[in-house]
């Protein structure tokens, strides 16, 4: 009887851990991952001791010693574990986040430069026609005046054209 009036307490020591997880991990699905965890190890404890203590089988006062004892854990220790496993979780957090620290900062400088070489990226072909068109025009303005004695305005449009279709990649 002594030892299902421990198994009680383990069982309820059990529970407090997967409340701790479950208060300081909130996820819809951990919830029910630990509630199935938990009652396959109660289920798998109540079974050995039942192999164990009462050849096999489960007798009423197994189950009834093993309630009390999950009953005299809580009315007893509980409320002083539950405080022990909170600041031991709030511990390991605060270890884990100076842990994952450069990793978090690292990730973070990464980003913006993602975001810094997008907006590079993104106005490339402006800069380009910046850059290429007043020695493009000056090209063009010879070439014109060579053929035809003067300025042609049509010619320059075309041209400007040209390179907008390579910068942009479009065929039209």
């Amino acid at each position: 009887m002594g030892g299902a009036l421990l198994l009680g307490a383990a069982v309820g020591v059990l529970y407090d851990a997967f409340r701790i997880l479950r208060v300081r991990l909130p996820s819809p699905l951990l919830g029910g991952v630990l509630d199935l965890l938990f009652w396959l190890a109660v289920t798998v404890g109540l079974f050995v001791y039942a192999v164990w203590a009462g050849n096999g089988e489960v007798r009423i006062y197994m189950v009834l010693s093993v309630l009390g004892g999950a009953v005299g854990y809580f009315l007893l220790f509980s409320r002083g574990i539950l405080k022990l496993g909170y600041l031991l979780a709030d511990l390991a957090a605060l270890l884990w986040g100076i842990v994952t620290l450069p990793l978090r900062a690292g990730a973070r400088l990464c980003k913006k430069i993602g975001k810094t070489q997008k907006k590079f990226f993104h106005y490339r072909c402006k800069w380009y026609k910046i850059r290429a068109i007043p020695s493009e025009m000056e090209d063009l303005r010879r070439r014109a005046q060579a053929a035809q004695g003067g300025g042609s305005h049509e010619n320059t449009r075309s041209e400007e054209r040209r390179v907008g279709k390579e910068c942009t990649g479009s065929g039209v």
